[in-house]
């Protein structure tokens, strides 16, 4: 997340959403053993797109 801040991740992935008609979204990524950040960074990416 060091390239863009966690608003702007959150506003490109709502844009992402929204201007693609996405209905189901899988999330996949490296393992949480070798970035252990991920997963909470990722969650707060993901919940603040499907909030409001």
């Amino acid at each position: 997340m060091g390239k863009v801040t966690m608003g702007e991740a959150v506003g490109l992935l709502k844009a992402f959403i929204r201007e693609n008609g996405i209905e189901v979204l899988n999330v996949a990524g490296s393992r949480g053993s070798k970035v252990p950040e991920i997963y909470y960074k990722t969650l707060q990416v993901v919940a603040g797109s499907i909030s409001s």
